[in-house]
């Protein structure tokens, strides 16, 4: 080709791909072609109306598009073969340039195109005596390459070695790394591992869940287990009993189908949990979960995942029972809500390795609740009660101090900046992310990665006309501004179709797939005030509680996916006692009240136990009586991360106080600790955790009653 610009090549080499079909640029990084230039390569290739995300293209069809003279490279090599001169080697070349119709389109070779083919010959014909030189690296170097087990290094000799010499390449990772040494001593599994990881996730990150399986199945004591360096790899392979499990894990029962092992089987059955399945070239989702999704579970929340891989080796092995909407629940809370999702995984683990029950799941669930590893969970019904909006230009859903227990939750499904929302979306428009993007699939980081997400993320009422400055300022601009960054006015749309829509109005798309993007018809009366819109009350009145309807409209279609594991809380025994000494306790003593402490943004506060079961999740709750500015009760801690119960009584801040009111407790009470900058407690003592009821009781009844009532 002619000398490119800031490149080092005379000659190209280039590949085609599904995710390519009009090949790379003509630079060192072989960057992507432009929108504008694959959309010139459709029309060459006469495919104007072919989508490759939905659109199977078959690649004998297409040619790099930027390439001067797209000779098929398997053309040169059978010519370079079957000739015995430079001109019959041109010969032959051009002769089958010519037979191979696809890229005749694009341009027929001249003389001179004859002349430089001729001046090859040479260069092919003596590849057979060309030699690639390579070092082989004793095992013993490998069996150096990490530090004592539980510690690491920033980067190994070997890694450095290694990225020294492939500069030009990509940086190797730790489980890249690791799967070198995995291959030194299994060398048998690696096929089948690539196979299988085809379909899911880059082969590395295939191969260290599914030993980190084999370590957690094998003893499981400490929890699921941490990823194995590579010492620990080597003594996995000297250990034979961890050498069998592996290998029976990869044993094919069908020499020809990688998905006759047990690790296929245990693969398949989780897409079946979730409900990804396969057609024969990609992903065919069904109205199921997006595989988008079930990828992201694997790369983003790999102990979520490992745990999933836990339950379906199990239930192969032994038959144990877990429905298809336990697992899948399971997965949707753990990855979309998980605080710590590796302490959460593991303690529901812990559970299910006691019980193996399905009210283990629950419990383990209320256990995660209670220790702070999940963000607490609301059902859409209470979601959409949360707040009623109102037209005051200063009201926000942080104007009132009630937030607190559903602060984290809301921010967290409702925020379109955030990944979980943006997934929860596409969960929500899983039926159109099926049928307009069904041949991307994420998990072919090799195919994709130089691609972006195939949709974009569209502000339905554009930001521009929310938060435009430069003219008089908007009298409901903060009003509106706190829902066009909500996920009810954003839709998940083919890039193309945002950028023709803009901010200039254009719902035609919207109109067009209405049910699958969830669109309310009222967006169109408020897209009319166009950037008149935050001065208008009665229209940004309605445009927030569009917003909010949709978001709680798409957060209802994700609820579908968990609701039923949090339709009936089944409490722990340590949540359950605690419930029933206080619901005890309130019986007996006039006027005592329940509460719980929530934390919402840097808010704490306690609010009232109502109806909600889930609500006697919350780690710390207590009971007591007001008496003027104060709140005799007993508060208990109930934390499954710690081995026991923490339990404290005495005066504390009355619940809807935020801070202590008056320092100076009128009374003195021996048995009780005195505080001075204590952010909840005047004065209080610690129980022991094994305080029987009437203890408790007497206790409480006695601290009333030195606190007499005026």
């Amino acid at each position: 080709p002619p000398k490119v610009e800031k490149s080092t090549r005379q000659f190209w080499v280039k590949m085609t791909t599904s995710a390519h079909p009009w090949g790379f640029n003509n630079d060192d990084e072989c960057s992507v072609l432009t929108s504008e230039r694959r959309r010139e390569a459709l029309a060459a290739f006469g495919m104007e109306n072919r989508n490759i995300y939905k659109d199977w293209i078959e690649l004998r069809d297409t040619w790099p598009f930027a390439a001067g003279r797209p000779i098929p490279l398997d053309l040169v090599l059978e010519s370079s073969r079957t000739s015995k001169d430079p001109e019959g080697f041109a010969d032959a070349v051009m002769k089958g340039y010519k037979n191979a119709s696809s890229v005749t389109k694009l341009q027929e070779l001249d003389e001179n195109d004859k002349i430089q083919i001729a001046d090859m010959y040479k260069v092919f014909k003596d590849l057979d005596d060309y030699t690639v030189q390579y070092d082989i690296l004793p095992l013993k170097i490998i069996e150096r390459e990490s530090s004592p087990e539980g510690k690491t290094q920033d980067e190994s000799s070997l890694e450095i070695l290694f990225n020294r010499l492939n500069t030009g390449g990509t940086r190797i990772s730790l489980d890249d790394l690791n799967y070198s040494a995995i291959k030194a001593y299994w060398s048998g599994i690696k096929d089948t591992n690539d196979s299988i990881a085809a379909r899911f996730m880059p082969p590395s990150k295939l191969v260290m869940l599914a030993f980190r399986l084999v370590l957690t199945e094998a003893d499981g004591s400490q929890g699921i287990a941490n990823p194995p360096s590579i010492p620990r790899i080597r003594s996995m392979a000297k250990d034979l009993d961890l050498k069998a499990r592996i290998e029976e894990l990869y044993r094919r029962t069908d020499p020809e189908d990688p998905f006759s092992t047990k690790l296929g089987r245990i693969m398949t059955t989780i897409d079946s949990w979730l409900g990804v399945t396969f057609g024969e070239c990609a992903p065919i989702h069904l109205g199921g979960t997006p595989a988008f999704i079930r990828t992201s579970i694997a790369r983003n929340s790999p102990e979520v995942y490992l745990l999933l891989m836990y339950l379906a080796s199990r239930a192969i092995s032994d038959g144990s029972k877990v429905s298809r909407e336990d697992a899948r629940g399971l997965a949707f809370l753990l990855h979309w809500f998980g605080k710590d999702k590796k302490a959460a995984a593991t303690m529901v683990f812990n559970h299910l390795k006691e019980n193996g029950e399905t009210d283990s799941i629950r419990k383990s669930i209320s256990a995660c609740f209670g220790s702070e590893l999940l963000i607490p969970v609301y059902s859409p019904h209470e979601m959409g009660k949360f707040f009623e909006i109102e037209k005051d230009r200063d009201w926000s859903p942080w104007t009132r101090k009630d937030y607190a227990p559903w602060h984290d939750f809301y921010t967290t499904v409702s925020w379109w900046g955030n990944s979980v929302a943006q997934e929860m979306l596409l969960y929500a428009q899983r039926e159109y992310i099926d049928a307009q993007f069904k041949l991307y699939d994420p998990a072919r980081e090799d195919m994709w990665e130089k691609h972006n997400r195939p949709w974009d993320y569209d502000h339905i009422i554009p930001q521009n006309w929310i938060k435009e400055r430069g003219r008089t300022r908007a009298t409901y601009r903060d009003y509106c501004d706190h829902w066009v960054g909500r996920i009810g006015n954003i839709g998940a749309i083919p890039f193309e179709d945002n950028r023709s829509k803009s901010d200039n109005g254009d719902y035609a798309f919207y109109l067009q797939h209405r049910n699958e993007l969830l669109f309310a018809d009222n967006f169109m009366k408020i897209a009319n005030q166009g950037k008149n819109l935050p001065e208008n009350e009665e229209y940004s009145f309605l445009f927030a509680k569009t917003v909010f309807y949709r978001t709680v409209k798409i957060y209802g279609r994700c609820y579908e996916a968990f609701g039923s594991l949090l339709d009936e809380t089944i409490l722990t025994g340590r949540q359950e006692r605690r419930k029933s000494t206080m619901l005890s306790i309130q019986e007996q003593i006039s006027g005592a009240e329940i509460v719980y402490v929530a934390q919402g943004g840097a808010l704490w506060r306690e609010y009232p136990v109502k109806k909600r079961e889930v609500d006697w999740t919350r780690e710390w709750m207590s009971i007591g009586v007001r008496r003027d500015n104060y709140f005799i009760c007993l508060s208990w801690g109930c934390n499954e991360r710690k081995k026991d119960d923490e339990l404290e009584i005495g005066f504390r801040k009355l619940p809807e106080n935020d801070i202590l009111s008056d320092r100076n407790l009128p009374i003195s009470i021996d048995s009780l600790t005195k505080y001075k900058n204590n952010e909840w407690w005047y004065a209080e003592k610690d129980i022991p955790a094994v305080t029987n009821e009437e203890t408790i009781l007497r206790q409480l009844k006695d601290l009333i009653a030195s606190y007499p009532q005026k």
